[in-house]
């Protein structure tokens, strides 16, 4: 048995790493390092870890008994012969050699027959004085009426308690459920409101951004402009208008973009920046037209021949920019030719006839209503300077060039003649047409605008380039 201990210490102090005869505190180190390494938390899935932190455990737990017995005795016992019964045999025994297990087990076997005889004797004769002691007596029919009677009201009484205790929890949990349900609902208003309040800011600031870009636009400030644009992601596309309630101040047209802005105030380099930037040159004012058509209204010839070379009129893909059935000023004024006429700029005229932008009656109306006494009210009225009534004169030439048409009468006696006759002036058969020419009272060379693009992108290819 000095051999088994021995050999269970040896084995104790092998499995913690430490030479025998190690101190407790050595021990406990060690054994902390170990099972930290060894611990299942940290070797999840690993059953070596698992059997090296139980051989750990063991052999710390026989190590810490190892030191702990000198220290703490065992608990006495009494025999049951009346003397006192210690664990420490050593006055009885001189070694551990002369100690016999089985004698001890043999003498604990007898011990507890004993003990079972003589608690049967002592349970016999108590059993024994309870009958001697105890007459069981019979009911009689009445005591036996009332103890029916009150097992049945126990079992009532039992019943309709267990019947309220059932009802109370049915209550409970109807009143818990209704609770739930209503702070659920609760919850859902909150983050509903503020999500609603955070939709409704961010609203208000796309809309107060988009605000500022357009009131930017029409002061001319095309950096501020850019600036949204770029930094803000205001859309280039679109009117002012995105969110009506958050708007301050109703623009004058809301369908107005800031593509039309910037050719009202004729900053050609701000239309090629906005056209290169998601505007879109199909979208229309109020009055129907397109960004191309203000600036040909307005006679600015840069911005018109931008949008001539970057959308080529002959291309199927640019014939909402210069199509002018949604135009709604008047029925003579839905062609571009007219709006050309009635900016008094010839050139603008000439990119129109040359370009095939217009048809022969509609230079037949055109050439009319300038000779008339409206259209010379319009084209040539008070006030007017002598370069801007050459600029008129240019532009009838240029109709009756391109149209073949006489001379229009030079009085009004004439001009009166003709309306009553019913008539019209008769073309010119001897007459050949510019095309391909410069118009005439035009010093300078026209530059080719027939529309091919002269090997330049279209402007909705460079979208997205700043």
């Amino acid at each position: 048995m000095s051999m088994n201990k021995s050999g269970g210490l040896v084995a104790a102090y092998a499995a913690l790493g430490l030479p025998n005869g190690a101190t407790e505190d050595e021990v406990k180190l060690a054994y902390k390092r170990l099972a930290m390494r060894h611990h299942p938390d940290k070797n999840i899935g690993n059953p070596d870890a698992t059997a090296k932190f139980q051989d750990v455990s063991h052999a710390y737990d026989v190590l810490t008994r190892h030191f702990r017995k000198p220290e703490q005795p065992s608990r006495p016992r009494f025999h049951p012969f009346g003397f006192e019964d210690n664990d420490d045999d050593s006055e009885y025994y001189d070694s551990e050699d002369d100690y016999d297990s089985d004698s001890e087990e043999e003498f604990a076997f007898f011990m507890y027959m004993f003990e079972q005889a003589m608690r049967d004797r002592f349970s016999n004769m108590g059993r024994r004085g309870f009958r001697r002691d105890y007459q069981e007596r019979a009911e009689n029919p009445q005591e036996y009426a009332n103890r029916l009677r009150r097992q049945q009201h126990e079992a009532r009484v039992r019943r309709e308690r267990a019947e309220y205790e059932r009802e109370q929890e049915r209550k409970a949990a109807a009143s818990r459920q209704k609770a739930k349900a209503l702070q659920k609902k609760a919850r859902a208003e909150v983050d509903r409101q503020a999500a609603e309040s955070a939709a409704q800011k961010h609203a208000k600031n796309v809309q107060t951004k988009r605000s500022a870009v357009f009131a930017a636009a029409r002061s001319g400030n095309a950096a501020d402009v850019k600036k949204g644009i770029w930094e803000n992601d205001v859309d280039a596309s679109g009117g002012e208008i995105k969110i009506q309630q958050f708007v301050q101040v109703e623009p004058n047209d809301p369908q107005e973009t800031l593509l039309h802005i910037a050719t009202r105030n004729g900053d050609v380099d701000l239309v090629k920046w906005l056209d290169s930037h998601s505007a879109d040159p199909e979208e229309r004012n109020s009055a129907g037209l397109t960004a191309f058509q203000v600036a040909l209204h307005r006679g600015d010839i840069p911005i018109v021949s931008y949008f001539l070379e970057a959308y080529p009129p002959k291309e199927e893909e640019s014939k909402n920019v210069y199509s002018t059935a949604q135009v709604k000023s008047g029925p003579e004024s839905k062609t571009l030719l007219r709006l050309a006429v009635e900016s008094r700029e010839p050139e603008v005229v000439y990119f129109v006839l040359e370009n095939g932008l217009t048809e022969t009656e509609d230079m037949k109306h055109c050439f009319v209503w300038a000779n008339s006494t409206e259209g010379q009210k319009h084209m040539k009225p008070r006030g007017i300077s002598v370069e801007a009534r050459e600029k008129v004169d240019d532009i009838s030439e240029l109709l009756m060039n391109y149209g073949r048409f006489t001379p229009p009468p030079t009085t009004e006696r004439e001009a009166e003649s003709e309306k009553q006759k019913g008539s019209t002036p008769p073309p010119m058969t001897d007459s050949s047409p510019l095309n391909g020419q410069s118009p005439p009272g035009q010093k300078n060379a026209r530059t080719n605008t027939s529309g091919k693009g002269n090997n330049k992108g279209r402007g909705k290819a460079r979208k997205g380039r700043r």
